[in-house]
């Protein structure tokens, strides 16, 4: 006797559920070259973090290298340009056998502590602590800053990376949001060193940013992905909402609080 299966049994439709939007993939099969780089490139970079790994482990400064890491990751994974990308897979590779390499008190010409590399949102993720600071001691103010330094400009910034399409501007926007907007935040709260981010326009803008940006039925942040077919989705991101929670918690909660 033939046995007869559960969905047999209850005569249920049976429909395909579409998978979850991967940008990752989505940015690849729009640019085969940046997924060819990232093959040939995952050697170096798993070499590169067990490096900077044991160096680290001895105390070792690796601020220098680490910036290169983090730009190389962030240009192959989220970027569509494969020639900055292998260039920086070889600024990377020089970077870590630099006998001499700046240390992290270093600052570069905009008196941002990250001489490692171009980016301007990995230059203020590695600037974190210091531009938190108390004092500012060092060479340098940190004019790299200037570019955001006006409430129209910091909110237009910001208003830009929070969603992405991948495949027709070639990039994903999540990594810079995510890395960036944990120290603007900050900035804004708190104040940052000379003055920067902390004039009296820049409060009530980044609130209103903060309520527009968080979804009203989860209370999470994330990423607006438009597809290849123009469809608009929206993620909750836990990294994203981690950072507003943590440091804007009178905004982020709706004003239930």
């Amino acid at each position: 006797m033939r046995a007869v299966g559960a969905l047999e049994r209850l005569d249920v439709e049976v429909s395909v559920v579409p998978a979850p939007y991967d940008p990752k993939s989505a940015l690849y099969d729009a640019f085969p070259k940046m997924k060819a780089l990232s093959k040939s490139a995952d050697h170096t970079m798993n070499q590169a973090e067990c490096k900077l790994a044991r160096r680290e482990m001895t105390g070792r400064d690796t601020s220098y290298a680490r910036a290169a890491l983090d730009e190389a990751e962030w240009r192959i994974s989220c970027t569509s340009d494969d020639v900055a990308a292998a260039a920086a897979v070889a600024h990377l590779t020089k970077a870590l056998n630099c006998s001499n390499p700046p240390d992290g008190w270093t600052q570069d010409e905009g008196g941002s502590f990250a001489p490692g590399t171009g980016v301007w949102f990995i230059k203020l993720e590695c600037s974190t602590d210091q531009l938190l600071a108390r004092e500012w001691p060092w060479r340098l103010k940190p004019t790299f800053l200037e570019c955001i330094n006006d409430p129209v400009r910091m909110v237009t910034y910001l208003q830009d990376r929070y969603w992405s399409d991948v495949v027709r501007c070639g990039q994903d926007n999540r990594k810079e949001l995510n890395e960036a907007i944990s120290v603007i935040a900050r900035l804004v709260m708190r104040g940052g060193q000379a003055g920067y981010l902390s004039g009296p326009g820049f409060v009530p803008v980044f609130e209103r940013f903060v309520r527009h940006w968080q979804d009203p039925e989860t209370g999470f942040f994330g990423m607006t992905y438009v597809t290849n077919d123009n469809q608009k989705i929206r993620t909750n991101d836990l990294s994203l909402t981690f950072h507003m929670a943590r440091y804007v918690p009178i905004w982020c909660d709706g004003g239930r609080s």
